[in-house]
């Protein structure tokens, strides 16, 4: 496997390639609309539904395309987002990145448009409420014919012929029957929305993760309506979702990219205006909606005593599995032999790693007395507050660990043997984000932190750096929806 910050490279060449940079798919420029999955395709992510489920998700989508077009409601705004609520503190109940979406600016229409890929509650009810994981089903399988067409294997295979000269390790064939999928995905899914936004007569649309939903955002541009993007997760100039520059600001097409963003901080806004695609007002630097709430618990919670075992978090991520394993494993088994106690692990599973959760649960029953597993539904802010210190390789829970003042350590190994500092080019964190290449090198710091005042240092310094990551006083996220 390729190391992400290699994969990262080798896309932002891609970038501009000739052939990318002249290519239009309906009058978009083609790359955007397949380099998400391609990017995926490299860290070797991937999840099919079962049959039985597909067939379940074709009748609910088409259920809602008929309802959805047979009874408009005109709508001032259409959210795009994955639905998830937090409850920090019992009676407010927010979405962590988009806020308490339900007292958005009173008397507005809604229309809200989920990816929601976890459950099947509640997936058709109320008007103005439509779920991708029925829709997405019937996209899919109307791809499967579309795709075939000759214009998009013309297309597919001068694509698949670019990236397979900068990416040789993916295969060709594969490259070219995810392009030419991804295409047909696009003509459909740009279709029905496009659709469905005309005749909810929609105004403005917000989104979160748009490299993931390049159709939406077209066919609102299309219409010309603004789109504003808020910040759902870990980026950088150097991440191929958001290293759209200047040069493809001035491409003679017009990118489906969202014409605002709002970030949780400087240090995102600093990423953005160094690639070069949005400047200016385009960029707006909000509290993040979570981290506004928790950090105020953060303040309340207490540190493990001096002679205790350091509570440490790893969050997990699916590309660097079979490091983190060997790794955690390693810690977990010199502590065992050396009959010390100086830390309890508690690993929090990521979503797109339960069905392969397996190898970690051998870690809990090997190791009973120092890991546990969170329980998935636990809420991962929950349990870094119950935490020390946050371990982990380029997760965004380290920053938001930073964010609530928790020291954090981030670890080199796998397809990050790079570490997060230099993965995302981010050398200005260095200070707050001491990095480990190897199980003795945590166990040895883990120890100074527990024998010295090192610990309590670290927390101080920590807690005067959250503002160079998180901002602490700004507009509301609920605020900026509610005027967009």
């Amino acid at each position: 496997m390729l190391g992400h910050a290699e994969i990262n490279q080798r896309f932002l060449e891609l970038d501009r390639h000739p052939v990318l940079l002249r290519e239009a798919f309906d009058g978009w420029l083609a790359w955007p609309i397949v380099k998400e999955r391609i990017w995926l395709l490299c860290f070797e992510v991937n999840s099919q539904p079962s049959p039985a489920d597909s067939i379940r998700r074709l009748r609910l989508g088409i259920s809602q395309i008929v309802r959805g077009l047979a009874v408009p409601i005109e709508a001032d705004l259409a959210l795009f987002y994955e639905p998830r609520e937090v409850t920090p503190i019992p009676g407010i109940t927010l979405h962590p990145h988009l806020g308490e979406i339900d007292h958005l600016k009173p008397g507005r229409r809604i229309l809200h448009y989920r990816y929601d890929w976890g459950t099947t509650r509640d997936r058709s009810a109320g008007p103005g409420l439509f779920d991708n994981y029925g829709i997405g089903a019937v996209t899919a399988a109307g791809a499967s014919v579309v795709s075939r067409a000759p214009a998009i294997r013309r297309l597919a295979e001068g694509l698949s012929g670019a990236i397979a000269a900068l990416i040789p390790e993916l295969p060709r064939q594969v490259v070219a029957l995810t392009v030419s999928n991804q295409l047909a995905r696009f003509r459909i899914q740009f279709g029905l929305i496009r659709l469905l936004l005309k005749r909810w007569k929609v105004r403005s649309i917000v989104v979160l993760d748009a490299s993931a939903k390049i159709p939406e955002i077209a066919a609102a541009k299309s219409l010309g309506l603004p789109v504003t993007e808020v910040q759902h997760g870990m980026f950088s100039a150097k991440e191929p979702h958001y290293s759209w520059s200047a040069v493809h600001r001035a491409l003679p097409l017009k990118l489906p990219l969202p014409d605002r963003m709002v970030v949780f901080g400087p240090l995102w806004g600093d990423q953005l205006r160094r690639a070069g695609y949005w400047c200016g007002d385009e960029i707006i630097e909000a509290p993040s909606p979570i981290l506004d709430k928790y950090r105020h618990l953060a303040t309340r919670q207490t540190s493990a005593a001096a002679d205790s075992p350091l509570r440490l978090v790893f969050p997990t991520q699916p590309y660097v599995q079979a490091a983190a394993i060997q790794f955690l494993n390693g810690i977990l088994e010199r502590q065992k032999n050396s009959g010390s106690d100086t830390f309890r692990l508690r690993i929090k599973i990521h979503p797109l790693e339960r069905t392969q959760r397996s190898e970690y649960l051998v870690l809990a029953d090997k190791y009973p007395e120092s890991c546990s597993i969170a329980a998935d539904d636990s809420e991962a802010f929950d349990e870094m507050l119950k935490a020390d210190c946050v371990i982990g390789y380029t997760s965004l829970m380290l920053l938001e660990a930073i964010g609530l003042g928790i020291p954090v350590v981030g670890l080199r190994g796998g397809a990050a043997a790079e570490g997060f500092c230099a993965t995302f080019e981010m050398p200005e964190l260095a200070d707050i984000i001491p990095e480990v290449s190897s199980a003795e090198a945590l166990l040895s710091l883990i120890s100074m932190w527990r024998n010295s005042t090192g610990y309590v240092e670290q927390r101080a310094l920590v807690a005067r750096a959250m503002t160079r990551v998180y901002t602490i006083d700004g507009p509301k996220v609920e605020d900026i929806i509610g005027h967009a």
